[in-house]
């Protein structure tokens, strides 16, 4: 979560001091929302305390204008792109990257349409593909370029190259690409969203290993 450095809020007091202000976010659905529901649970607050405001994904020039005092960002994206602008910001975590409370990106097939040597080979891949860029950031990023012209700009390039570096950091555990999914992120991520009233009750199977 990122907020104005303006603000007289004190980062170490956690996600308590979004009570009172307003929090951006692309609209009252996706990820950015569910995040958003995810801090005001963390902090025992609900969006009687906390004014939602649906920004659409304006995210950065909303903040750095003020029509928000904070929005719900990524660190490999708003993050990125606010300091590259030079905007103060006051960065506050969600939660703990070790015990995350909801599921990220994952690859999803349905039942059993794939067979598991397809899946492995499937995670394989992204895991060398991922090697391969934190190797050779710059291959990627010209590989990149080929498919978006934009990058000619070296601004973007520069851009580009911070938002990648931030990226493959997020790919590693214990400093190496890992790919495998938490089967307790999935029973943590349905507490919340059963606490939260989002569902009624969480799944007895939140996650099932098919290997």
């Amino acid at each position: 979560m990122l907020g104005r450095s303006d603000l007289a809020v004190d980062p170490m007091g956690g996600l308590g001091v979004l009570k009172g202000h307003t929090l951006g976010i692309p609209g009252h659905f996706g990820s950015s929302y569910y995040a958003a529901l995810a801090a005001l649970h963390e902090a025992g607050l609900t969006e009687a305390d906390v004014e939602l405001v649906d920004i659409g994904y304006t995210a950065t020039s909303a903040l750095a204008a003020g029509k928000v005092d904070f929005i719900m960002g990524f660190t490999n994206n708003e993050l990125v792109q606010l300091e590259s602008q030079g905007v103060g910001l006051t960065v506050i975590p969600i939660f703990d990257p070790g015990t995350p409370t909801l599921v990220g990106p994952s690859l999803v097939t349905v039942d059993t349409r794939n067979s598991d040597e397809v899946l492995r080979a499937l995670a394989d891949g992204m895991r060398e593909a991922q090697e391969a860029v934190i190797a050779d950031p710059q291959a990627a990023l010209d590989a990149t370029a080929k498919e978006v012209p934009a990058m000619a700009d070296p601004v973007q390039r520069a851009s580009a190259e911070k938002v990648l570096a931030a990226t493959t950091g997020l790919w590693l555990r214990d400093g190496k690409v890992d790919v495998a999914v938490d089967p307790e992120a999935f029973t943590r991520m349905g507490a919340f969203l059963k606490e939260a009233g989002i569902i009624d009750a969480a799944p007895s199977q939140p996650y099932v290993d098919l290997s």
